[in-house]
């Protein structure tokens, strides 16, 4: 958006609320956005937003954090400063031609658009929930590979008498087959047997415990810990 790109469909709603919202709404928003605790996703920043604010939709809240979010993601990657960040985001807004309500054409005025970006400034001015549940979504995901999911599917196979022509069976191997998908969708597969998976239990068991001790120590900070 700050290179004058047209400004998504999903957030016009939410330019709307920023812009036209009276300013009792907008301390309000910030308010909220300041003093909640810290997210791992975006879903509950919207949650603890409706629990606290009147007089606002899931749609127009959902809209505006996206929005929110998006503006403070360019500012992240390309580390702009936000007199230039919000002066190309109004430039993007002006082109967008987006409509006062679904009702009429009539697009946003230069005083609306002032405002707008008078509120934007604000919101970077601000401690925002927006803000440090993207920063923690970005800290967890720094990582050159995330877990998206596992399984681990298990066999028997046979195992044939060591005569020629015979097809006894004389033991069976169970055999455990760990499948992990990570969410740069790359699969790996690892074959275990029931010790490796003895050895897992104990390293998850173990990991358990760490974290518990870590939370214990942190709580005395004050700072939450938010996964």
């Amino acid at each position: 958006m700050a290179d004058s790109t047209l400004v998504p469909q999903n957030f016009h709603q939410g330019i709307r609320k920023l812009a036209l919202s009276e300013e009792e709404f907008v301390e309000r928003f910030f308010e909220v956005c300041s003093q909640a605790h810290p997210q791992l996703k975006f879903a509950a920043v919207i949650e603890e937003i409706l629990d606290n604010i009147e007089d606002v939709s899931a749609e127009e809240v959902e809209s505006l954090v996206g929005f929110l979010a998006s503006i403070y993601r360019i500012f992240k990657e390309n580390n702009a400063p936000v007199e230039s960040l919000t002066s190309g985001l109004i430039e993007s807004v002006k082109q967008s031609n987006i409509p006062l309500d679904d009702s009429t054409d009539a697009t946003l005025s230069e005083k609306q658009l002032d405002v707008l970006g008078e509120r934007v400034k604000l919101f970077f001015e601000t401690q925002s929930l927006i803000k440090t549940t993207f920063d923690v979504q970005a800290a967890l995901f720094n990582h050159a590979r995330m877990l998206r999911s596992f399984e681990i599917t298990t066999d028997v196979r046979p195992v044939y008498k060591a005569q020629q022509g015979n097809l006894d069976v004389a033991a069976f191997v169970l055999i455990h087959e760990m499948k992990i998908l990570t969410h740069e969708n790359e699969e790996f597969f690892f074959t275990l047997d029931s010790d490796d998976l003895d050895y897992l239990t104990e390293q998850i068991r173990l990991a358990q415990k760490k974290e518990i001790s870590i939370r214990a120590s942190l709580s005395s900070t004050g700072i939450p810990c938010v996964i």
